[in-house]
């Protein structure tokens, strides 16, 4: 029997549930993701690709060309991240800033309250005085 088939001759028959089988929502979509990858990849590649000179030195010029954009996404993603950082940073210190600020306006108006109740004893106190001399 040629290769593949059951030793009787009969056409192996697949399970009657695979004949309609779906691919699931999973594989179709990784499929597509993939597809559109390699396309991707391909007009890139199709696009960096320069004809080296004839006994150049060196890494065909569209492997260069890849590696440079690579490393400027690197490049560009770190200058990015410093850029976000020092943001960030500004934001907080400002945010102190105020916070510390707010702090001692709060102890000053506490300060201001306190002196005053103080004074307003005081004058009181002097009025009872004034009070018993009389």
């Amino acid at each position: 029997p040629p290769y593949g088939y059951p030793p009787h001759g009969d056409v192996p028959t697949p399970p009657a549930d695979a004949t309609h089988a779906m691919p699931s929502r999973e594989q179709v979509t990784s499929r597509a993701i993939n597809s559109a990858a390699t396309k991707n990849a391909a007009r890139s590649a199709s696009l960096t690709t320069t004809r080296p000179a004839p006994r150049s030195r060196g890494p065909p010029a569209w492997q260069t060309n890849a590696a440079a954009s690579v490393l400027q996404g690197v490049w560009r993603e770190r200058s990015d991240r410093r850029v976000r950082a020092r943001v960030q940073a500004e934001a907080e210190a400002k945010a102190q800033a105020e916070a510390q600020a707010r702090a001692q306006a709060q102890s000053r108006a506490r300060a201001e309250a306190k002196a005053a109740v103080l004074a307003a004893r005081r004058v009181a106190e002097e009025a009872k005085v004034a009070e018993e001399v009389r």
